[in-house]
């Protein structure tokens, strides 16, 4: 873990904000929380969530995971990933961000690999995280898919962000449609690092909330959510109307992030960008 270059965040912000982005989602450590001050200064709303990691017996205090509302934006919990978490860890997270009404956030079957341990398989990733030392003696896998799994757990509904869901069948797609879950894809990270591509037309027809993000600059080329919905749009094996293409970075993640009372759509009362 290194510590925080608050300059390549201040630019990466900025560059951002230059293409149009008045709201930042984002996944932390819970060290780096001052971030959130970078974001009000450069006027950004935002909801950063801080991430539960590991296999430990804690609850989310333990893990320094903090719940915050503000005019400007949250601070709530994520999981990282049904593989890399705790169940019980993950249930503490969800809990406390469901009683505060605060979106929660997981890396939901983002690669086989993922789903591989979950069902028992001890493939590379197993291996790594066992190397490491970091997957407990006799820990007893649930021998289910990522999203049956989640849902088991009640980490899906309405206040859940599930990022990624490449790896996801149509009995999958049915939980997260019949939980309102929302999803939000990252198409151009997912290329990037080779782990596959959603069912986007799937998803759409299950009437499921999407949300398009660029993951960050450690799997993509910038942060410049035009792009983004560009490769989108082109890859896309069906027709979106314009309201629902612009939607998908605009309407639907203002809505996940628990930020659509301020922002997201052209109201009264809503603010403008950079207000």
């Amino acid at each position: 873990y290194q510590t925080m270059d608050s300059s390549a965040v201040k630019i990466a912000i900025l560059a951002a904000k230059e293409t149009g982005t008045c709201a930042f989602g984002d996944i932390l450590n819970t060290d780096d929380l001052a971030i959130a001050g970078l974001l009000r200064e450069a006027g950004l709303f935002y909801t950063l969530f801080c991430e539960a990691f590991g296999y430990y017996d804690c609850t989310y205090k333990d893990q320094g995971v903090q719940f915050e509302t503000g005019t400007k934006g949250n601070l709530s919990g994520a999981g990282h990933a049904l593989h890399t978490t705790g169940p019980d860890l993950l249930v503490s997270v969800k809990k406390e961000s469901q009683k505060r009404h605060l979106p929660f956030s997981i890396h939901l079957a983002e690669h086989d690999q993922e789903t591989g341990m979950l069902m028992g398989e001890k493939n590379e990733f197993f291996n790594l995280l066992d190397e490491k030392q970091m997957i407990p003696q006799g820990h007893q896998f649930p021998m289910m898919s990522p999203v049956a799994y989640a849902d088991k757990l009640g980490l899906l509904d309405r206040q859940t962000l599930a990022v990624h869901c490449v790896h996801v069948s149509d009995a999958e797609i049915g939980i997260l449609a019949d939980t309102r879950s929302h999803v939000c894809l990252c198409p151009r990270s997912n290329d990037f690092i080779r782990v596959g591509r959603s069912p986007w037309e799937k998803l759409i027809d299950a009437g499921i909330s999407l949300s398009l993000a660029t993951d960050s600059l450690a799997s993509n080329h910038d942060l410049n959510l035009f792009n983004e919905l560009a490769y989108f749009l082109e890859h896309l094996k069906r027709e979106l109307t314009l309201e629902d293409a612009i939607g998908l970075i605009t309407r639907n993640p203002a809505k996940a992030l628990g930020l659509d009372d301020r922002i997201g759509t052209l109201e009264s009362g809503k603010a403008s960008c950079y207000t």
